[in-house]
């Protein structure tokens, strides 16, 4: 094989492996993370997927874990003014993982001290997005009884309770067509 031949094949095998890394981190093929807990707009393109997520920590296993127990999470997707899909009750609970440790409580969150914070995230990557257009996401998380996870927010040395509505978010998301 002569040396430009060489050259050739060379820069060839180069600019396909500088294009399959270049298709393969393209964001066409990554999830679109839409926050659960608050308003927002997305766009979603061809070939991505709109993963929805939120999650809890708290100050020990048992109290992460009671929040899993208690949070309800009720998810309401519109098309077009037509309700299209809902998630609630144990459809959603299933979505929640286990409870792991989660790092350091290096914010001083904890009213007694910890090794860990340890928490659980809620993710679900089913929404029937099957066309392109504009479509309306209501979704709402709110806690059966009373709960603690541990955390003082308001610094009076006391635990602070957790109860009722924790979050409403309406989120529209844009199905892109090309």
């Amino acid at each position: 094989m002569s040396r430009n031949t060489r050259l050739l094949v060379s820069l060839l095998l180069t600019s396909v492996v500088a294009l399959a890394l270049v298709a393969s981190s393209s964001p066409a093929h990554e999830n679109v993370t839409i926050r659960i807990y608050r308003d927002g707009e997305y766009s979603i393109a061809p070939g991505q997927q709109a993963l929805l997520e939120g999650g809890w920590s708290a100050c020990s296993k048992g109290l992460t874990q009671d929040w899993v127990d208690a949070i309800d999470v009720d998810a309401t997707l519109s098309y077009n003014g037509e309700v299209i899909q809902t998630i609630q009750g144990k459809e959603a609970d299933k979505h929640w993982t286990p409870v792991a440790q989660a790092g350091p409580d290096d914010s001083g969150y904890c009213l007694w001290p910890v090794d860990s914070l340890w928490r659980s995230n809620w993710r679900y990557d089913h929404l029937k997005l099957s066309k392109p257009g504009d479509y309306q996401l209501y979704l709402r998380t709110y806690i059966d009884g009373r709960i603690i996870d541990g955390g003082d927010y308001d610094e009076n040395g006391l635990p602070d309770y957790w109860e009722g509505t924790f979050s409403e978010a309406s989120i529209l998301i844009h199905v892109l067509d090309k």
